[in-house]
């Protein structure tokens, strides 16, 4: 049987957020691409973050963006209060096994916050996994996604609510350009990567 969300433990120590196919699928992809530098809008506990950030090799620039608090797609709703202190463990041990990494609090629309972000650009590739509101989506498609050769977008697969804000932008910014999707059973989640160079 297939591994399903939550079947494993993340690096904080909560059920994985992702299916194991789909984000190990990603991060093997992002190897063959030679990556070496790395943004996530949208970290919450840091899990994604430093999985990636450890298939990448020692010495890559790895930057992570997040709002504290803030449900995915839903600003200011209660949330992961915590997020910050697991997500800046995250960062100190992926620094103590030699990557640069760094961690940006903040919303990721804010023009401070994407400033920052800029500072470390370019970078070989982005996730998008934050404000999950097509809105939200397509400003930080239009903030950072000039940042970086690859544009990973996650919540592409399904019906759910998430899927349909965020499908149509991915569909829509890979037409007429080089794609991959990693799908694990259609139902919900999924990633959608996009070359944009």
């Amino acid at each position: 049987m297939a591994q399903k969300p939550g079947d494993r433990l993340g690096f904080s120590g909560k059920p994985w957020p992702q299916y194991p196919a789909e984000i190990d699928g990603f991060m093997k992809l992002l190897a063959d691409e030679g990556c070496a530098s790395y943004i996530e809008v949208g970290c919450r506990y840091g899990d994604t973050f430093h999985a990636v950030g450890m298939a990448l090799p020692e010495g890559s620039a790895l930057v992570a963006v997040d709002l504290p608090g803030a449900k995915s797609g839903f600003k200011n709703k209660g949330g992961h209060q915590d997020s910050g202190d697991y997500l800046a463990r995250a960062v100190a041990d992926l620094m103590a096994r030699g990557r640069d990494a760094h961690m940006i609090l903040g919303d990721s629309q804010e023009p401070a916050t994407v400033e920052k972000a800029g500072a470390f650009a370019p970078f070989d590739a982005l996730l998008i996994d934050g404000d999950h509101t097509a809105q939200g989506v397509t400003r930080d498609l239009r903030n950072y996604g000039p940042m970086a050769r690859l544009v990973a977008f996650h919540d592409i697969a399904g019906t759910g609510k998430w899927a349909r804000q965020i499908r149509p932008i991915f569909e829509a910014f890979a037409k007429g350009r080089r794609s991959e999707t990693f799908i694990h059973d259609g139902l919900r989640r999924g990633i959608g990567v996009v070359w944009t160079r």
